[in-house]
């Protein structure tokens, strides 16, 4: 896949809220930062992967299923063969980069 990958984490276990439709797990949510959202969730989703979707998250997102509720950063979610929540997001050039 085109562009660059790096895990990063986003939100710990006392940061990670409550979602009536996702519940509350344990540990930390793993985020890939990618240069281009929708062109991953889209290679993605080609080759199988499930993201999920506006009935199972409080955020408004676009056709491909991408949140830009965060100014100057795109987020997807999508959940591992165990049930974790993945992300790939990204941040504007003029954006803090997230460590």
């Amino acid at each position: 896949m085109a562009g660059s990958w790096r895990v990063t984490t986003v939100l710990s276990p006392t940061s990670w809220p409550t979602f009536p439709r996702l519940g509350r797990r344990p540990g930390r949510v793993a985020g890939f930062r990618v240069d281009d959202v929708p062109t991953t969730v889209r290679t993605l989703r080609s080759r199988g992967v499930t993201f999920l979707g506006a009935d199972d998250l409080p955020f408004t997102l676009d056709e491909d299923g991408v949140s830009s509720d965060t100014p100057g950063m795109q987020v997807a979610w999508m959940r591992d063969p165990d049930g974790s929540v993945l992300t790939v997001f990204s941040t504007a050039p003029s954006s803090p980069r997230v460590p």
